[in-house]
This record gives structure tokens, C-alpha cells and sequence, in this order.
């Protein structure tokens, strides 16, 4: 497996990841519904998108990442949803939003996923120099820091 080219999509993978740090912090600290929270859990889930575009650009193959993204529903709904994140679009809450946020099994497979890949990244590349920025990250995270 070439290593820069998966350094690379670990990078947009580190990038979501921290978004989703902030999510979980804000979480913590204000448990009641807040807008900014959603738009945070909103970037989390549409820049995961660009990790799975970046996966499947470079046909990596992981079995466990692979049998989520079978589901090839959520994954066009997943693109689209990033799509209505980050393009302009005439009505910000429109169908390509609505498709993903309304399916009840959007988020719980969006946290799978990011578990996969989670779990890929830690196999594949151990020894990388974010490693230790995702590891103080983690503890982070579940600390309540």
C-alpha cells in the first residue's frame, strides 16, 4: 500500500476528526439541542464524506469499511448531504439535506464508519506522525477535556 497517498486521505480523515473532537466537547458542555452544535455534527459527517471519496479514488479495500460502505444508499446520500454542506445551494435545508438527516440509520452508520476508519488508519499507519496528535485527541475526547 502506498503510504503518502494514505497519508494524505489520513490527513482529511484527522481534519473530521477534530470536528468531530469539537462536537463531542460542545456536547459535554451544553447537552440541550444548539444550532452550532448541529452545524458542527453537519461538517463532521459531510468532510467524513471526503474520506470515503479519497478511499474509494485510491481503491483501498478494508473489509469491515467495505461491508459498511455496501450500503451504497447512505453513501449517495452521505455525498449528496456533503454536497448541500458545501456547495451553494438555493434552499440550505433542501432534499439532499433531508435525504440523509431524516433516514434514522444515517448517524448510527456514519459512527460506524468513522470507526472503521478509525481502525484502519491505527493498522495502517502506526507509526505516523499525526498518530500521536490522534492519540492525545482520543484521550481528549474521552476524558471531557
Amino acid at each position: 500500500m502506498d503510504k503518502d497517498r494514505l497519508s494524505s486521505l489520513y490527513g482529511h480523515w484527522i481534519i473530521a476528526e477534530s470536528v468531530s473532537f469539537h462536537l463531542v466537547t460542545s456536547l459535554r458542555s451544553h447537552p440541550s439541542f444548539h444550532l452550532s452544535t448541529e452545524h458542527s455534527r453537519r461538517v463532521w459527517q459531510s468532510l467524513l464524506y471526503v474520506v470515503v471519496e479519497g478511499y474509494q479514488t485510491l481503491n483501498l479495500r478494508d473489509a469491515v469499511i467495505d461491508a459498511i460502505l455496501d450500503d451504497a444508499g447512505q453513501v449517495q446520500k452521505l455525498r449528496r448531504f456533503r454536497n448541500a454542506t458545501f456547495h451553494h445551494q438555493e434552499d440550505p435545508l433542501s432534499a439532499k439535506y433531508w435525504d440523509f438527516k431524516a433516514d434514522p440509520d444515517s448517524e448510527l452508520w456514519v459512527v460506524k464508519l468513522n470507526a472503521a476508519f478509525r481502525s484502519f488508519f491505527e493498522r495502517e499507519l502506526p507509526d505516523h506522525p499525526l498518530s500521536d496528535y490522534l492519540c492525545n485527541l482520543s484521550e481528549a475526547k474521552r476524558s471531557g477535556k
